[in-house]
């Protein structure tokens, strides 16, 4: 009995640490993928607003010359 008791603490203690491993390897893949996500959008975000006030001051200067 004591044989089978041990081999089913090493057998859970097994299954549990791999589990704590993958779900360790899923929550670094998500936030790598989170950082990835935001990194993008400010970057589209910079650039419109860089469009923005390129236009804007292109614009300014078309009605000078008008």
């Amino acid at each position: 009995m004591e044989g089978f008791n041990r081999g089913t603490n090493q057998y859970n203690s097994t299954s549990r640490l791999q589990a704590d491993i993958a779900n360790a390897e899923l929550g670094f893949k998500a936030t790598a993928t989170r950082a990835a996500m935001k990194e993008d959008a400010q970057a589209r975000s910079s650039a419109g607003r860089s469009a923005n006030l390129t236009n804007f001051t292109d614009n300014l200067g078309n009605v000078g010359k008008e």
